[in-house]
């Protein structure tokens, strides 16, 4: 195994441990599968200033994810370069 395989494995657990974490904080947002399909109900925007936690969240998923999928890829490419 080379050192750009272990990192990037490495950047993958982490990556995925952050991921679970994250979604398991985050409140629900919708009323589940009827929510999705019929239109959940809208939150009315409060009049504060910066971004809620939810939101905050909701962009480290995103991150997280991104993430996750570009290293996946990375290290597919890496496994059939060698072979």
């Amino acid at each position: 195994m080379s050192f750009i395989e272990i990192m990037a494995g490495a950047v993958l657990i982490v990556s995925c441990i952050m991921l679970v974490v994250i979604i398991t904080v985050q409140q629900p947002k919708g009323s589940g599968i009827s929510g999705a399909i019929m239109g959940g109900e809208t939150q009315v925007q409060t009049g504060r200033r910066g971004k809620s936690n939810d939101a905050r969240l909701s962009k480290f998923t995103r991150i997280f994810a991104i993430v996750f999928f570009v290293v996946t890829l990375v290290v597919d490419i890496i496994i059939l370069a060698t072979k």
